[in-house]
C-alpha cells in the first residue's frame, strides 16, 4: 500500500505547490497570434497534388472501415463522399476483438483526416 499513497502524496503536494496566478487569465488573448489578414490562395497548378492526397484518404478512410466495421464513409460519414456511388465487393474483414478495435480506431483516424 505504499506504492498508490506515494503517488496520491505526490499528487497533493503538486496540486498544492502549483502556482495559480497564471491561472486565471485564461480566456485573455493577449497571448494569441493574430489571424492571418487575408487567406492564402490556393494555385491552379496545386489542385491537382490537393485532390490527390484527399483521393488517398479517401481510399485509406474506406479501407479500414469496411475491414472494421463493414460499411464504409457512405454510412459514416455521407457529408464527406457528396453522394457519390456506394462501394461494390467491399466486406468486413475476419478479425479477432484486438485488432477489429485498432483498424476501427484506423478508420475514425482517416475519416478525420477528411
Amino acid at each position: 500500500m505504499a506504492v498508490p499513497s506515494f503517488f496520491l502524496l505526490i499528487s497533493i503536494l503538486s496540486a498544492l505547490l502549483m502556482p495559480l496566478s497564471g491561472l486565471q487569465n485564461v480566456s485573455s488573448s493577449t497571448c494569441m497570434p493574430a489571424p492571418p489578414a487575408d487567406r492564402l490562395p490556393v494555385y491552379p497548378s496545386d489542385l491537382p497534388r490537393i485532390q490527390f492526397a484527399l483521393n488517398l484518404e479517401h481510399l485509406e478512410a474506406a479501407f479500414f472501415c469496411y475491414g472494421a466495421l463493414g460499411h464504409g464513409l457512405d454510412v459514416l460519414a455521407p457529408e464527406l463522399v457528396m453522394g457519390g456511388p456506394p462501394s461494390i465487393g467491399a466486406m468486413k474483414a475476419n478479425l479477432n476483438p484486438l485488432v477489429e478495435d485498432i483498424i476501427e480506431q484506423f478508420c475514425y483516424q482517416e475519416i478525420a483526416h477528411i
